[in-house]
């Protein structure tokens, strides 16, 4: 039998490695869930006080971007959600999103010893291929809005279906040792608390820009929002990325040399993929 690329976590272990000022976040910890976002948004029904946390062994039902689905499958990766309440709701989502790979790459380069990039706006990458996912989801509330934010991150890929192997990546090779899920759960959980605070603003912005992937590149960006914020998935941008600006906006100069602030779509390499 192969050796399974992680143990699996668990409620206690989680918070037998979160810090003291963490002591007390509740953990809920699943075998099997539909999605841990849609788990927070129930409990978050249910009256549940934030902030929280939801970890599921495997995922029937896991949540991207864009309506997609996110492949979740048990002894595969961590499936994880933070749910917190912010004050004002504009831009919540986005900054959590932002903080979050940021969050995310750190604690995979603790845990792992592993350098993943981002590629604009929320995925991370290693050698090539996607090995994580993040959504977030803004519910406005009397106190601004609850952001749920979830997690997806890929350690192995070997019960993957073939067609699903090649596009997908994985943090972990066949040569890696195991992963305590439960450690990396807690890393990830620790420095999302720290990137979303308000004094970690400009260094999360600076760490954001070091792992951006595809600055210099030549791109096409399918624009899902128009300039008036109206989804249009019909536009689409060719330019090359400059960077991101103070509020993660993806910067694009276009062929005829002026520059275009983007805040939503997707992006491919126009040249080669990835």
């Amino acid at each position: 039998m192969s050796q399974p690329a992680q143990f699996l976590p668990s409620d206690e272990g989680i918070r037998g490695y979160l810090p003291t000022a963490l002591a007390r976040l509740p953990v809920f910890v699943y075998p099997i869930l539909d999605s841990t976002n849609t788990q927070g948004r129930r409990m978050l029904a249910e009256g549940l006080s934030t902030p929280f946390v939801v970890v599921a062994h495997s995922q029937t039902a896991g949540k991207g971007r864009l309506g997609r689905s996110f492949y979740s499958p048990p002894n595969s990766g961590l499936y994880m959600t933070l749910v917190y309440t912010a004050s004002g709701a504009s831009g919540q989502a986005a900054r959590a999103t932002s903080a979050a790979a940021v969050a995310v790459c750190d604690a995979i380069s603790e845990v792992c010893g592993k350098e993943a990039g981002i590629k604009w706006v929320n995925d991370l990458y290693l050698d090539g291929k996607k090995v994580c996912g993040i959504l977030a989801e803004a519910i406005p509330c009397a106190e601004g809005c609850h952001v749920i934010l979830g997690i997806g991150v890929n350690l192995t890929t070997k019960d993957f279906p073939d067609g699903m192997r090649h596009p997908a990546g994985a943090v972990l090779s066949g040569e890696d040792a195991p992963v305590e899920l439960s450690r990396l759960c807690a890393a990830i959980t620790e420095k999302l608390f720290d990137c979303l605070s308000p004094e970690a603003a400009e260094r999360c912005l600076v760490a954001y820009r070091r792992r951006l992937l595809l600055v210099g590149q030549r791109v096409l960006c399918s624009r899902n929002f128009a300039p008036d914020g109206s989804p249009d998935p019909t536009v689409s941008l060719e330019g090359l990325v400059e960077g991101v600006d103070d509020d993660y906006g993806l910067i694009l100069r276009l062929k005829d040399g002026t520059r275009q602030v983007l805040r939503g779509g997707e992006i491919s390499l126009w040249i080669k993929s990835f």
